[in-house]
Order: structure tokens, then sequence, then C-alpha cells
């Protein structure tokens, strides 16, 4: 009987949703994803110091602060049309950096990406959680985590392909400017949420405007938490991914081929983080699988910048991808659970702003530590206790286990 309550079934409507919006997500993490992967190659095209290309990153991280405003308005006005315009938006804003001639113009064009990508995967996320049942919540936020890390081998399997060519960072924006043309076809098959709706349409009964701000101050505690959990989390672990690449090519000696078949292998546990820790926080609880999460990703980072050899590097970056997906599946349940309807897309985003400033802060920190820590590894290393903090702070997160949408 206990199986039963906790396997729920899963309707083909969802599915459908799942198929719908996880394709779209696909394609932003592929965007992304390239931002991380191609930072030698543009740093040798556009003539860009390490600190430079550290302090870009950093800068980068920034354009997910401005997403806030836009998934505002989906709290306002509906997921879906917002939803269908970042998707043209991250397809121009590549155009714009594979076009790029100067390090102010790629600056522009990341931004931009990061910007509508954040938007898209900030409102793929809301679309899901409210659509799951409860109890298979999680599961199926990590399927969705699932269809993004799909992105990310895709752009990992054409960086490792075109990696050779001259100015090949080029061509691979330019191909990721294609998900504009699929936007008719997500027009049509993607419907707005019902939750949105049927929240929308009781605050009409009541001759009153849904109001994401009055959702937020109900619950300021809760978000304040969450947001200095994403904000400890984030400092370490982003330039320690953002910049693994440009580590292991410069200060380690890897080839780009060499970075690419690890990021193929280890990329793997990001199946197993995901759909596994979806799982086991429907199960065990977000508060359980999210701590542990959290330690793994910092014991594994930290595994990753301090060993020079190749199998610890793999193993400890298997690690901490395991870790890191699971506190992102783990997180992402929590934020969506606490708010109510009319403030959880506003509610998602400021999270976001949150791990995007510490984005930011953490990558300006490493750009400032690399000439007295002698290199990026160690620059990276001296700040990833600060992960021990971000566990002690998620510790006082509220279990949200199997709760219902309001």
């Amino acid at each position: 009987m206990a199986k039963t309550e906790a396997r729920e079934k899963i309707p083909a409507s969802l599915w459908l949703l799942l198929l719908v919006v996880g394709s779209a997500y696909m394609t932003s993490r592929y965007d992304f994803q390239l931002s991380t992967l191609t930072i030698p190659q543009f740093q040798a095209s556009l003539g860009m110091s390490d600190q430079q290309a550290a302090f870009m990153t950093g800068l980068v991280k920034l354009g997910a602060i401005p997403a806030i405003f836009m998934v505002f308005w989906a709290d306002k006005i509906g997921r879906k049309p917002v939803f269908l315009w970042s998707i043209i938006g991250f397809s121009i804003a590549a155009v714009i950096a594979s076009r790029a001639q100067s390090a102010n113009a790629l600056l522009l064009g990341l931004f931009l990406t990061r910007l509508f990508t954040m938007i898209g995967e900030l409102l793929a996320i809301v679309l899901i959680a409210e659509a799951a049942p409860p109890k298979s919540r999680a599961y199926m936020l990590g399927i969705l985590a699932i269809c993004g890390t799909l992105g990310d081998a895709t752009a990992i399997i054409s960086y490792g392909a075109l990696g050779d060519m001259k100015d090949s960072w080029r061509l691979l924006y330019l191909l990721g400017a294609i998900p504009a043309v699929l936007v008719i076809f997500w027009r049509k098959a993607l419907k707005e949420s019902d939750a949105f709706v049927t929240a929308n349409a009781e605050h009409k009964a009541h001759h009153q405007s849904m109001n994401p701000f009055h959702g937020l101050k109900a619950n300021w505690k809760t978000m304040a938490g969450i947001c200095l959990v994403l904000f400890l989390f984030w400092i370490p672990v982003s330039p320690a991914l953002s910049l693994l690449s440009k580590h292991l090519q410069s200060d380690v000696g890897w080839t780009q081929a060499g970075v690419s078949t690890l990021q193929m292998g280890a990329g793997m546990m990001g199946f197993v983080g995901n759909s596994v820790g979806g799982y086991l926080s429907d199960r065990i609880g977000r508060k359980i699988v999210g701590g542990g999460g959290i330690l793994l990703t910092g014991l594994g980072l930290a595994g990753v910048y301090f060993f020079a050899s190749t199998p610890f590097i793999a193993g400890f970056y298997a690690v901490a991808l395991l870790g890191w997906f699971a506190t992102l599946v783990a997180t992402r349940a929590i934020t969506t659970e606490s708010f109510d309807t009319e403030a959880r897309a506003t509610a998602t985003g400021t999270a976001e702003i949150a791990a995007s400033s510490a984005a930011f802060a953490g990558n300006v920190l490493v750009a400032q530590l690399i000439p007295l820590a002698g290199n990026t590894g160690n620059a990276i290393l001296w700040l990833t206790p600060i992960v021990v903090l971000c566990f002690c702070a998620f510790l006082f997160l509220k279990e949200t286990k199997g709760r219902a949408m309001t």
C-alpha cells in the first residue's frame, strides 16, 4: 500500500508537456554550456587575458538577474507567452555571440544568452512543477533536468567534433539559433498552466489582479533562507564549473578532446543524479537529498582542482556532478512548493537572483585571487570551504515533500 501511495500515476498529458518544455530546455542548456566550454577558444580569438576571461564569465552570470523582471510577468499574464519569447530571445542572442568581433560584442551576446536561457529554464521548472502530481514532482523535475543534460551533452559533443576548426566557437553559437524556427511548433503544442488559469480566474472573480509580491511578502523568511542557501552554494560552485575547461587545458595540460571526453563520461552522472535524486527526494525528502548533494558537490569539486591525475579528476568530477544535480532537484522542488501560484514564478526568479549574484561574486573573487594563488585551480580551492556554510544554512529550510500546489 505504501508503494502505491508513493507512486502516483503520471498522466500522458504531463509526458507531452515534458516533451515540449524539455526540448526547449535542452536547447537553452546547449547555448549556456557553450559559454563555459569555449572560453579558451574565444579568449585566444579575441586576445583576452586569464583575468579578463574570468571577469567576463562573472559578468555573463549577471545576465540571469534581469530575468526576474520578465519572469514576474509570467505570474501576471501567464507562463506560456513569456516562455515562448525567451526562446526567440536566446536564439537572437546566439547569433550576436557568433558574429562578435570584440570582447564587448561577445559580452553582449553572452549576457543576452544567459538572460533569455535563464527565463526559459525558470519557467520550464514552474510549468512542470505545477503540472506534476505532488508525490512525483521532484522526479519529474529530475527528468526535466535530464533534458537539460542532453543539451549539455549536445554542446560537449559538438565542441569536441568541431573544436579543432579555426573559430569553431562561432559556428557552435550560430547553431544555437535554430530553436527560433521551432517556436512555431511549441506555440501550438504548449498549453497554459492549469494552476495559473485557475488562480487567475479566482482573482478575477474577486475583482483582483495577480500580485506576485504579495505572495513573496507573506513568506519572506522562506524566501530569504532559500536565497542564502543558493548564494553560499554558487559562490564556489559556479567558478569551479565555469572555469573547469580553462583549468584543465591551461593548468593541467589537457587537450580540448580530453576535456570533451571528461565532460561526456562524467556527464552521465547527470542522468543518475537527476533521476535518482528526484526519485529519492520524493521518497525520503528534499532536505536529506539536498543536504547530501551539497556535501558531495563540495567534496567532488575540491578533488577535481586538488589532484592532477586523470583518474582522480574524472572520479571526483563524477561525484561533484552527482551531488550538483541532486542539489538542484531538491532546491527547485523546495522553491516551487513553498509559494502560491501567484508568486511561484517570481519566487523561482528571486532565488535565481541570489544564485546569479553568487556566481558573479565567485568568478570575480577567483579573478582577484589568481595572482595570489598562482593559478585558477588554487584560487577555486580557496573558495570550496564555503560549501560547509551552505550545508548549515540548508538545514534550516522546511521540508516540502508531498505538498500540494495552491
